[in-house]
């Protein structure tokens, strides 16, 4: 019996799209949306179905949802791709970013406005660049700033270029069209520094453990060297490792900060690094 799934179209400058299959998703979340709503009691009446179908039709609107996203995470890939290639980012993290995009989509999506890949497309792409622009969110700044932190850096780049010297803040804010203030503010933000991952000694103060006494680190050590994270690595890093309570996963810090779980290794990752630094520095002491 041939294949009746429809076909992705590769062409790159057109998304995939597998509109027959969408359509047949879609009228079953729609569905059982509305089973969902009449089982909590609220439509006015009662509704013609039983208790039994209407969680049937419920059941069956999740499992569309999920076969959704997965019939259309080759959209996510072909909108992440570009920016990947462009902006040097892992593919893999920026689709993932992406796919969070897809979810919101379909969760907001109006079938009788348009088409899905069509609503779908501006939020996946809005999502993954705003990872991008963030660095996955190593910046520690929101997408809007990060977007003006660049267009700074990059005017700065071309009035060196032009002017053989390092340009005034009031040179840039004039390329710009932005305030003196906004613009010095910008300049003088700093990212976070990316240090080599195989330093050794993290594991004692990722734990905050109690050192032993040949080691030479003590405890208000540990501390001054987390103070050296911004408020949200600490977090995560407290988090993760148990430092304020039990230790949680990747996957529920990354629902409380409204995250992939991608983005919280990222930058666990990055508070680690900066840890070990400070930790060799202790320890050659």
């Amino acid at each position: 019996m041939p294949d009746s799934t429809p076909t992705v179209v590769a062409d790159l400058d057109t998304p995939p799209t597998h509109a027959t299959e969408n359509d047949r998703l879609l009228r079953l979340i729609e569905a059982g949306t509305i089973a969902e709503a009449a089982r909590r009691g609220w439509f006015v009446g009662a509704p013609a179905a039983t208790a039994a179908e209407l969680d049937a039709m419920a059941a069956d609107g999740r499992r569309a949802r999920t076969r959704l996203a997965e019939v259309n995470a080759p959209l996510v890939t072909w909108v992440a791709r570009p920016i990947a290639r462009s902006t040097g980012h892992d593919l893999d993290e920026l689709v993932q970013e992406g796919a969070i995009g897809l979810l919101e989509a379909i969760d907001r999506f109006d079938p009788t406005r348009s088409r899905f890949a069509t609503y779908a497309v501006p939020r996946i792409r809005m999502r993954v660049w705003d990872a991008a622009v963030t660095s996955l969110g190593s910046l520690g700044m929101s997408p809007r700033r990060a977007r003006e932190w660049r267009r700074a850096r990059a005017a700065s780049a071309r009035l060196t270029m032009t002017l053989a010297r390092r340009p005034l803040a009031e040179e840039v804010a004039g390329e710009l069209g932005e305030s003196v203030s906004v613009v010095r503010t910008l300049l003088a933000f700093a990212p976070p520094v990316t240090l080599a991952p195989d330093a050794a000694g993290w594991r004692l103060l990722a734990a905050e453990a109690e050192p032993e006494a040949s080691d030479g680190v003590d405890r208000a050590a540990v501390r001054r060297l987390l103070r050296r994270l911004d408020d949200t690595d600490r977090w995560i890093v407290s988090q993760l490792y148990g430092l304020d309570g039990p230790a949680r996963s990747h996957a529920e810090v990354a629902g409380d900060l409204g995250r992939s779980p991608s983005t919280v290794r990222r930058r666990e990752r990055q508070a680690l690094e900066l840890l070990r630094a400070g930790t060799d520095d202790l320890l050659a002491a």
